[in-house]
């Protein structure tokens, strides 16, 4: 195997965010592997050899992992949400338009599209995890 290398230079906020995305694609990839019953990846050599170039502890090193975890629940609920409202707004235009009428798919999307739009909040508050109480459903 011929091993090439490579020199890069990096200030230490561009390392630091070359860190951090490797971050991210290492919780995915433990994750990914979860789901199919496998174990998480047992050391990330390359992240070790960052840690160090960036002097940064081990309760640092958490704080990267529970931010990176963080946004990353955050771009998973955004997600459920936005396909959550858009289902919504696509059932609520069926019903509204009666199984009798067909429309075409480019204004079948734009009345869903203003549906989702109008109604977004609406359709949130459906999965929103606070208490009942808490809601405001208009």
């Amino acid at each position: 195997m011929n091993t090439e290398f490579f020199s890069l230079t990096f200030s230490r906020q561009d390392l630091r965010e070359v860190y951090e995305a490797m971050v991210v694609r290492a919780e995915l990839e433990d994750e990914l592997r979860r789901e199919r019953g496998l174990e998480p990846v047992a050391s990330r050599p390359m992240l070790t050899r960052i840690e160090g170039m960036l002097a940064l502890s081990e309760r640092q090193v958490e704080q990267v992992a529970d931010v990176v975890d963080e946004g990353l629940w955050e771009h998973a609920w955004y997600t459920f949400t936005d396909e959550w409202a858009w289902f919504r707004a696509r059932q609520d235009v069926e019903k509204e338009i009666g199984a009798t009428i067909t429309l075409p798919e480019e204004k079948m999307r734009g009345r869903i599209e203003e549906k989702y739009q109008a109604d977004f909040e609406r359709y949130v508050a459906e999965i929103d995890m606070k208490d009942v109480k808490e809601r405001k459903i208009v």
